[in-house]
């Protein structure tokens, strides 16, 4: 339900645009001119139909338009015509970049912590390197300076 709230808004808004011209063209009626009641009626429908539809198409367009910018960014720049063919085919095209996001956040996670399992691996082995190299490097020296005396 979550998703259709856009639709939503947009059919109140058409119904909100609809009910001002009936109320306008009823003002216009009692005061200008008397008008048919299917004028009264039909003009605001259209007009309703019209702006829900313009609305809704333009909507998909900015919504499309900043689809693909993410989904750019998560195929790492590789976009295809047949992604994006089937992202605005999709029914459930903010679901599918929700799980396709958090898909690539998850990915990112592992890879983070692979990346510090890596880092904590790097420290602990040059540490034990040098150690295990300065001990014989020091009873090398001990030995020669021995020598030396």
């Amino acid at each position: 339900m979550k998703n259709k709230r856009p639709i939503f808004l947009l059919l109140i808004g058409s119904l909100i645009v609809s009910v001002l011209l009936v109320f306008s063209l009823i003002a216009i009626h009692f005061f200008v001119k008397e008008l048919s009641i299917w004028i009264i009626i039909g003009i605001p429908l259209i007009t309703g139909l019209f702006t829900y539809t313009v609305f809704h198409y333009f909507i998909n367009i900015f919504l499309n338009d900043r689809l693909r910018i993410i989904y750019r960014s998560i195929r790492k720049g590789k976009i295809t015509k047949e992604n994006m063919i089937n992202v605005k085919l999709s029914d459930d095209v903010i679901g599918k970049v929700e799980k396709e996001a958090n898909e690539w956040a998850e990915d990112r996670n592992k890879e983070i912590s692979k990346l510090k399992e890596q880092e904590e691996f790097r420290r602990e082995f040059l540490g034990n390197l040098a150690h295990e190299l300065k001990t014989p490097v020091f009873s090398i020296q001990g030995y020669i300076l021995t020598l030396l005396d």
